[in-house]
């Protein structure tokens, strides 16, 4: 058959060809949704004839696990379509599976069948509410409290329009205080300007993608090479996650939040003349949930409350929160 899975995170609906042959429609044969990756939705027919073999009778009328044993009963084998795909994180799928299921049991209903055998409606069943997905445009002040232990790193956004690209690796210019740790630090000069292209500034309206909030937020900060130095010999006393904030008229708000990846690649950014200007850090998985997400930063200076980043020229700072 057909490939179900794609690439990343997939959502697939298992089919009983008995209703595909008598409906002639895919959808309207979908008896389960679920998410995975690589051949999850193999996994379920397989498990099924695990427990046949062991003579595991006991399940539930109506359950996903009774539908399987008819059709394998009937010496038919379960096929599955995709339903979407191409999600790079796991979150992503259960909200796309979610929503699978809300939309196919209103379509199993309106034509008079029976709903998936989904026990659940999916991990964010419900759906959010639109606070959550407003993020971009609300914003609440958070006076950050003196003696927070968690470190951060803290970066700015930019709504204006830069340059971007330009960029070729370098096999030298590395400071000998760095060398042992050669391996996780890729070295990066200016190509041909040519080669650069605009960024476009973050824009409420139209904010950044994953990936263009990935390359504003990770790139360039003038962190000192002993404070990378220190985080390289003893990862534990490293940020756990970057934070990127941009301006509004609200004030300097957290956007996007992303783990930190301890075992990553960090760049080490030199200008045509060979001189450091600057860190690429490395990022893992984002983080949608992360309490600051929409927060606009203030904390006490001489007595008076403040941006966090304000007079910090670099545009980055480490923050106990």
């Amino acid at each position: 058959m057909a490939d179900v899975t794609g690439e990343g995170f997939y959502v697939y609906g298992l089919i009983d060809p008995a209703v595909r042959r008598q409906t002639k429609d895919d959808l309207l044969s979908v008896f389960y949704v679920g998410k995975g990756k690589n051949e999850r939705w193999r996994d379920h027919e397989q498990d099924e004839l695990r427990d046949l073999r062991r003579e595991l009778d006991l399940v539930t009328r109506g359950s996903k696990a009774e539908r399987i044993r008819q059709i394998l009963g009937r010496g038919e084998e379960i096929p599955a379509i995709r339903l979407s795909s191409g999600y790079k994180e796991s979150t992503d799928a259960e909200l796309a599976e979610a929503l699978a299921i809300a939309l196919l049991n209103t379509i199993l209903r309106q034509a008079g069948r029976d709903e998936l055998t989904n026990g659940t409606r999916g991990n964010h069943a419900g759906f959010l509410p639109l606070p959550r997905h407003f993020k971009f445009v609300n914003s609440e002040r958070l006076v950050i409290p003196p003696g927070a232990a968690e470190p951060v790193l803290l970066v700015k956004g930019d709504t204006r329009e830069l340059p971007a690209g330009g960029h070729r690796v370098l096999g030298e210019g590395l400071p000998e205080e760095l060398s042992p740790w050669r391996s996780r630090i890729k070295i990066l000069g200016y190509g041909d300007p040519l080669d650069e292209f605009p960024r476009p500034g973050w824009n409420p309206d139209n904010p950044w993608d994953d990936d263009e909030a990935r390359e504003r937020g990770r790139r360039y900060w003038p962190i000192s090479r002993g404070t990378v130095r220190g985080w390289l010999e003893a990862p534990a006393s490293a940020p756990r996650h970057l934070l990127l904030a941009v301006s509004s008229s609200a004030g300097t708000a957290v956007r996007y939040a992303w783990e930190i990846d301890p075992g990553g690649e960090w760049e080490y950014h030199v200008t045509g003349d060979g001189e450091w200007y600057g860190w690429g850090v490395p990022l893992g998985r984002r983080d949608h949930d992360h309490p600051l997400l929409g927060k606009v930063l203030v904390e006490q200076r001489n007595g008076k409350e403040v941006q966090v980043l304000q007079n910090y020229a670099g545009g980055w700072r480490i923050l106990n929160v």
